[in-house]
C-alpha cells in the first residue's frame, strides 16, 4: 500500500514537473526569440556605426591633407614685400587721425549729451540776447533823457 501511494505520488510529481518543464521551455523560446531580435538590431546598428567611422576616417584624412596644403601655402608665401613699409606708415597715419577725431567721436558715442550741450548753449545765448536787448533799451532811454536834460546853447 505504501508502494502504491509512493507510485501515485511519483506520477503526480512527474505530471506536475512535466507541465513545469514545458512552461519553462516555452519561456526559453520567448527569451531566445527576443535575444535574436536584439542581436539583429545590434548587428545592423554596429554596421551603421562602422560605416560612419569609415566615413569619418576618410573625412579626417581629407582634412589633414587640406591643413597640410594650407600650411605649405603659408610657409611658401612671399615675406619680403616691398610695400610693407608703406602699409606701416599708413597704419601710423590712421592712428594719428583716430587720435585727432577722438573728441568728436565722444559726441558720436553720446548723442544725448551732445544735444543737451547744444540746448544749454542755445538757452544761454537767448538769455544773453534778451539781457543785452533790455540793457540797450535802458541805455537808449537814459541817453534820450540825457539829451533832453542837457541845456542847449
Amino acid at each position: 500500500m505504501a508502494e502504491k501511494k509512493d507510485s501515485d505520488y511519483r506520477l503526480y510529481l512527474e505530471e506536475k514537473f512535466s507541465g513545469l518543464a514545458s512552461h519553462m521551455n516555452a519561456q526559453f523560446i520567448n527569451v531566445n526569440d527576443t535575444l535574436l531580435v536584439i542581436k539583429d538590431q545590434t548587428t545592423r546598428t554596429n554596421s551603421r556605426v562602422n560605416h560612419l567611422e569609415d566615413d569619418l576616417k576618410g573625412l579626417e584624412e581629407k582634412a589633414d591633407k587640406a591643413i597640410a596644403h594650407g600650411n605649405h601655402i603659408i610657409d611658401t608665401r612671399v615675406t619680403d614685400c616691398p610695400n610693407i613699409e608703406r602699409f606701416k606708415s599708413c597704419e601710423s597715419k590712421i592712428e594719428e587721425i583716430n587720435n585727432k577725431f577722438e573728441d568728436a567721436m565722444f559726441f558720436v558715442r553720446h548723442p544725448k549729451l551732445f544735444i543737451g550741450v547744444i540746448v544749454v548753449f542755445v538757452i544761454l545765448t537767448l538769455a544773453s540776447v534778451y539781457e543785452n536787448a533790455s540793457l540797450k533799451a535802458l541805455f537808449k532811454k537814459s541817453s534820450e533823457t540825457e539829451v533832453a536834460n542837457t541845456p542847449s546853447k
